[in-house]
C-alpha cells in the first residue's frame, strides 16, 4: 500500500533504506584491514622529511572537496583534454607523488578497494595530526569521479582577496556555518603563499601606490623584502612562529589580531563582524580551534560525495547533459514536480502508453526523458534490476540543481515504481493563474507548509514559460483589452516583443539570471516583474509576501528552505518494500 499523512521525519528516517550507499568509520574493515595503517605510515614518513607535506594535502584536499565534491577529480592528468590539476588555482597544490605512492601499495594489498578519494581523506587527517592537530576520526565509502574539469576548480575556488560575505556564502552553500568556515581557513597556519597573492598589499595595494594600511608595517616591509628577491618568492602564512614552523595551532589566529594577515581576506577575518568574534574565540583557545577544525574537515570531507556506483552513474551522466544544456535543470526540477504530485513520486509519468500521465495537457512539455532512460540504460548494464526510474528521477534532479549554482541536498533513496498511471490526476496541478489559497492548500495536502510551498515555486528561477500561459496578462488581463496592471510596463513591453517574435515563443521565468539557481526570482516578482500571474501573486498576497521578501533578502535561506522542501517532496506517496516495481525500462510496466 502507499504511504500517506506520515510524519516527513519519521518517513525519511525510518522507512527509506540507504541503497545506494553511505559513509562509514571503518568502511574497510573487512575487505582491506590495513588501509588506514597503510596510509598512516606513508604519510608519517613523508612527514619526517617534509613537514610542509601538512599543507600541501590540506589544500589539495580542499580544493578537490570543493569543485563538485570529494572525488578526487583534482587527482586526474590531463591526456587528450585538461583536466582540474591544470586550472591556474590548482597550478601549486603538490603531494600527488605521496597519494600515488599509498595507491600502489594499496592496490598490492587490496585491488581495487580503496578509493584515491578516501586516500586524500585519510593521508590529510594523518598529516594534521603529525603536524599538531587533532588525530579525528573520519568515514570512509566514497567512490573516484569520472568528470575532471578545469572549468569548474577556475568558477568555484574562492581566491585571497575574497570578501568575508562571499567567503561565508560559499561555505554556506556546502552546508557549512561561520565557525567551520573560520576553522579551515585556520590551516593557514602551516600554509605559504606565493608572493602574487599577496605582493600588492605591500607595494600598491588598490592603486594607491601604498601599502595596505590594514597590514602591519613590519610586516609590510619584511614581506616587501621577500618579493622583491625575485623569481617565485613564498612567505609563511602564519608569522608568528619561526621556532617552529609548520606547526598546527592557533598562533595564526593571535597574529591576524595584530594586523600580521599575510593573504587580505585572512586579515579581514579579525576585522568583520560576521567573524571577528570567531577568531578572537580560537586565539584565545587553541584546543577549541582544533576540535573546530576537526569538525570541519569531517564535514568537508563528505562535500557531494559519490558514495555508491548508482549515485556515480547518475551525476556524470547530468553533468555531461548540463554542460551541453544548463536548461536541463529546470527539465528535471518540472518532471520531478509533476511526478509526485500525481499519485506519488513513483516514475509513473515516464510511462510511454497512450493512457499515460506522460502526455496529458500540463505533461506534453515535459522534457528530459532521454537523459532518465541513458540512466537507466547505464544502471541496467551495471547493476540489473536494482535501482529505480522513480529514485533515478529524484538523483538526477538532485544533482542537476547543484550544477545550477543551487544546493546540493542529501536524499534519501529505496522508492520503487508504481503499477498504474493516473491521467486525470494531471489536471489537478496547480496551474500558472491559480490563487494563492488554492496554491497553498494543495502543497498543505501533501503536509508541506508555506515556506516549502513558496521555495519550491522558487525553482522557476531556472524555469521557462511558453508565451501561451502568460499571454493573456500582455493585451488583454481578466477581458480588459489591456496589460495586467499589477505587472511591470517595461516587462510587459518586452514580452510582447517576444511573444511576437515566432510561432512557440517562450521566456525565461527568472528575468536576471534565468540558468542560475539563486534568489533573484524572489526580488524581481517584488518589482512586478513576475511573468506568471501566481509567480507574482506570491508577491502581494498577504499569506506568502512575507515569505517571498525573506527569501529576496537571504539567497542561503532560500537555498537551505528549498533542499529541505524538495526531500520532503520526494518523500510524497512512496512505495517501499515489497510494493510497486524496479522496473528495467522506465517507459513500461514490467512483464510479469
Amino acid at each position: 500500500m502507499k504511504i500517506a499523512k506520515f510524519s516527513v521525519l519519521l518517513l525519511i528516517l525510518y522507512i527509506f533504506p540507504v541503497a545506494l550507499g553511505q559513509l562509514r568509520v571503518g568502511f574497510y574493515s573487512q575487505s582491506c584491514p590495513n588501509a588506514e595503517s597503510i596510509v598512516q605510515s606513508l604519510v608519517r614518513e613523508r612527514f619526517g622529511r617534509d613537514r610542509t607535506i601538512t599543507a600541501a594535502l590540506t589544500r589539495m584536499h580542499f580544493h578537490d572537496c570543493f569543485v563538485q565534491g570529494c572525488d578526487a577529480s583534482l587527482l586526474i592528468d590531463p591526456t587528450t583534454q585538461d583536466s582540474e590539476k591544470t586550472a591556474g588555482p590548482n597550478g601549486s597544490v603538490r603531494g600527488f607523488e605521496l597519494i600515488d605512492e599509498i595507491k600502489t601499495a594499496l592496490e598490492a594489498q587490496c585491488p581495487s578497494t580503496v578509493s584515491c578519494a578516501d586516500i586524500v581523506t585519510l593521508a590529510t587527517r594523518d598529516s594534521v595530526f603529525l603536524g599538531g592537530g587533532l588525530n579525528y576520526t573520519v568515514p570512509t565509502g566514497r567512490r573516484d569521479g569520472f568528470v575532471s574539469n578545469p572549468a569548474d576548480a577556475l568558477r568555484i575556488l574562492p581566491g585571497p582577496s575574497l570578501p568575508v560575505s562571499d567567503m561565508l556564502t560559499f561555505f554556506g552553500n556546502k552546508g557549512m556555518n561561520v565557525f567551520d568556515a573560520v576553522a579551515l581557513l585556520g590551516a593557514h597556519t602551516v600554509g605559504i603563499g606565493s608572493c602574487g597573492n599577496f605582493v600588492d598589499r605591500v607595494t600598491d595595494f588598490q592603486g594607491t601606490g601604498q601599502p595596505d594600511p590594514s597590514m602591519d608595517p613590519g610586516l609590510a616591509g619584511r614581506l616587501r623584502n621577500t618579493c622583491a628577491a625575485g623569481g617565485s618568492q613564498f612567505a609563511a602564512l602564519d608569522q608568528s612562529t619561526p621556532l617552529a614552523p609548520f606547526s598546527f595551532d592557533n598562533l595564526f589566529f593571535a597574529q591576524l589580531r595584530e594586523r600580521k594577515g599575510v593573504l587580505l581576506l585572512d586579515q579581514r577575518l579579525a576585522t568583520d563582524p560576521a567573524t571577528s568574534g570567531v577568531v578572537f574565540q580560537y586565539a584565545a583557545d587553541n584546543e577549541l580551534f582544533k576540535r573546530q577544525f576537526a569538525i570541519a574537515m569531517v564535514k568537508m570531507g563528505a562535500v557531494d560525495v559519490l558514495t555508491g556506483l548508482a549515485e556515480t552513474i547518475v551525476r556524470n551522466l547530468v553533468s555531461d547533459e548540463f554542460e551541453s544544456d544548463p536548461t536541463i535543470t529546470a527539465a528535471l526540477l518540472r518532471m520531478h514536480f509533476h511526478d509526485c504530485f500525481v499519485g506519488g513520486c513513483d516514475g509513473s509519468i515516464l510511462l510511454n502508453s497512450t493512457d499515460s500521465e506522460r502526455f496529458v495537457g500540463p505533461n506534453l512539455s515535459v522534457r528530459g526523458f532521454e537523459l532518465i532512460d541513458n540512466i537507466k540504460a547505464e544502471l541496467e548494464a551495471q547493476c540489473p534490476s536494482n535501482v529505480s526510474c522513480a529514485d533515478i528521477m529524484a538523483l538526477a534532479t538532485r544533482d542537476s540543481v547543484a550544477l545550477a549554482g543551487g544546493p546540493r541536498y542529501n536524499i534519501p533513496t529505496g522508492r520503487r515504481d508504481g503499477l498504474a498511471t493516473n491521467a486525470d490526476g494531471v489536471f489537478n496541478l496547480p496551474g500558472p493563474t491559480a490563487s494563492v489559497a488554492a496554491f497553498l492548500r494543495f502543497f498543505g495536502d501533501k503536509l508541506m507548509n508555506t515556506f516549502d510551498a513558496v521555495a519550491l515555486l522558487g525553482a522557476h528561477t531556472v524555469g521557462v514559460g511558453s508565451c501561451d500561459l502568460f499571454q493573456d496578462r500582455l493585451m488583454n488581463f481578466n477581458g480588459t483589452g489591456l496589460p495586467d496592471p499589477s505587472m511591470d510596463s517595461g516587462l510587459v513591453a518586452n514580452l510582447t516583443t517576444i511573444c511576437a517574435a515566432s510561432e512557440n515563443p517562450s521566456t525565461g521565468l527568472d528575468r536576471s539570471t534565468p540558468l542560475t539557481f539563486d534568489n533573484a526570482f524572489f526580488g524581481q516578482i517584488r518589482l512586478r516583474r513576475g511573468v506568471l500571474q501566481l509567480d507574482q501573486r506570491l508577491a502581494t498576497d498577504e499569506a506568502t509576501s512575507s515569505v517571498v521578501a525573506q527569501y529576496a533578502a537571504d539567497n542561503d535561506l532560500f537555498k537551505r528552505q528549498f533542499a529541505i522542501a524538495i526531500v520532503k517532496m520526494g518523500a510524497v506517496d512512496i512505495f517501499t518494500g515489497e510494493d510497486g516495481e524496479i522496473r528495467t525500462n522506465c517507459w513500461a510496466f514490467n512483464d510479469n
